[in-house]
């Protein structure tokens, strides 16, 4: 089982570059 920390470490970083990646399409346009 997954400890709880190492999930939102995971989400965490998921998230920081879905953000990002997001941002840079929006720059791109």
């Amino acid at each position: 089982m997954v400890s709880r920390a190492l999930a939102n470490q995971f989400w965490d970083k998921i998230l920081h570059f879905k953000f990002h990646e997001a941002q840079f399409a929006e720059f791109m346009v």
